[in-house]
């Protein structure tokens, strides 16, 4: 990115993660370069190299769409390729969870997708985990009051920091919901109630809704390898019907079986990195 945001690919998803919330520095370009309606900042102090805050579903979105296309003006990416927000799949396999990963989960994996954070199952949060109100969790102090400068806490193993804790993120699966409704991810700085830090928690709230622990971050897309991804898990999907006949026994198969075990795999496309 232009921004100077690195970006990491994730295991089972056709996009990269930016390994940052959107800072304070990156927003305040986009207002200055837009004059994009924006005057929230938070009642604490932030240097640029802290997450953005006070931002609407909106205003993330606004984002993206501006960072795109100045990008593709400057030849920095082509055509195909454009900023967005993560959706929910995505953000699940960014954060680990099994579901997000693969398809025709084991009863235990979907057990343990319920029951995991983005540093594994121990509670309260290890040194290091991530910025939450680890006071109330705890009585330790993780030396951050409000939010902490993006990358101060332990990455995951693709090296994407602060997808727990510093800022609750912004997801939108577009072909689901209005753009009046987001989904949050992550926790934040201010949160440390069990439930609402785990992996899998999602928190919808409306569109317009500020708050000095809500940011974002971007996702990557490069449309041909979306087209290449799809394309690999339709022949895998291929491969796994061919299995099946073949364990079936082709006679026992009913042309009826075969359609709705095509549809089953159809919808459940089989991650796999490009």
């Amino acid at each position: 990115s232009a921004l100077g945001v690195p970006f990491a690919d994730v295991p089972g998803v056709p996009v990269s993660f930016a390994v940052w919330e959107t800072r304070v520095s990156d927003f305040e370009v986009f207002v200055r370069e837009t004059g994009y309606a924006w005057n929230h900042r938070t009642h604490f102090p932030q240097t640029g190299d802290h997450p953005v805050t006070n931002v609407s579903l909106r205003d993330a979105i606004a984002f993206c769409n501006w960072l795109t296309k100045r990008e593709q003006e400057s030849g920095q990416i082509s055509a195909l390729q454009s900023y967005r927000l993560p959706n929910k799949k995505e953000w699940d396999a960014a954060i680990g969870l099994a579901v997000g990963r693969k398809t025709d989960l084991l009863a235990a994996e979907r057990e343990m997708d319920k029951q995991v954070f983005a540093w594994g199952t121990a509670w309260p949060p290890p040194p290091r985990s991530g910025n939450f109100n680890s006071d109330e969790i705890s009585g330790t102090d993780d030396g951050f009051t409000y939010t902490a400068p993006v990358g101060q806490f332990a990455p995951t193993g693709e090296g994407i920091h602060d997808l727990a804790g510093n800022v609750w993120e912004w997801t939108w699966d577009q072909e689901v919901r209005a753009e009046s409704i987001g989904v949050l991810r992550g926790g934040s700085w201010m949160y440390f109630r069990k439930e609402c830090l785990l992996s899998s928690y999602e928190y919808a709230v409306p569109a317009e809704l500020r708050a000095p622990s809500i940011g974002f971050r971007c996702v990557f897309e490069d449309k041909r390898r979306v087209q290449a991804f799809l394309a690999a898990a339709q022949e895998m999907s291929k491969g796994r019907l061919q299995e099946l006949r073949e364990k079936l026994g082709t006679p026992a198969v009913s042309e009826q079986d075969v359609a709705k075990m095509r549809q089953q795999l159809d919808e459940k496309p089989v991650p796999q990195r490009v």
